[in-house]
């Protein structure tokens, strides 16, 4: 009898826990996806007050997303075809990282021939890139993909790269 209660209870500890984990996964994309769609619309309305014929209505536009590990608050959604540089300088870096072992202009993601790319701009202590269990330290430049961890100083960044569809403009 107790076993069933206690075997009852536990099915339903997990389905709310899971409930509560796939909502806030659900809010966090409709964060960065949100995000996206304010920074292609400015893209638009600067385009449109510069008279550029750039056609954003159609296909797919590749965005980046930056999570930070320890400061869950801490994100940065950005188009990667405008070069994003990171480092400790807050006047020469789009993402500002407070930190002694970060150097001034530390590395910057872009694309280059269809793929996004990381490169470390000669930094002290190194760009490193960790890939599922593999981890290695970026030399000159590396392929950057979904999924990817960066560790730039003491800062453990989570990448993810997604798609924003232009339809919804």
């Amino acid at each position: 009898m107790w076993i069933q209660l206690i075997l009852i209870l536990l099915v339903i500890v997990t389905a709310v826990v899971s409930y509560i984990i796939r909502n806030n996964k659900k809010a966090e994309v409709n964060r960065y996806y949100g995000a996206a769609q304010k920074i292609i619309k400015e893209s638009c309305l600067d385009g449109a007050i510069k008279n550029n014929k750039q056609q954003w209505n159609q296909g797919m536009k590749i965005m980046v997303y930056l999570k930070w590990k320890a400061k869950p608050k801490q994100e940065y959604v950005f188009d990667p075809e405008k070069v994003v540089k990171i480092g400790r300088s807050l006047e020469s870096n789009d993402v500002c990282i407070r930190d002694i072992l970060v150097s001034a202009e530390h590395c910057r993601i872009f694309i280059y021939q269809g793929q996004l790319i990381i490169q470390d701009l000669n930094s002290s202590n190194g760009t490193w890139l960790k890939r599922g269990l593999h981890k290695e330290i970026v030399r000159g430049s590396a392929p950057l993909l979904s999924g990817d961890k960066l560790m730039i100083g003491n800062e453990k960044i989570d990448v993810t790269v997604f798609y924003f569809d232009l339809a919804f403009l």
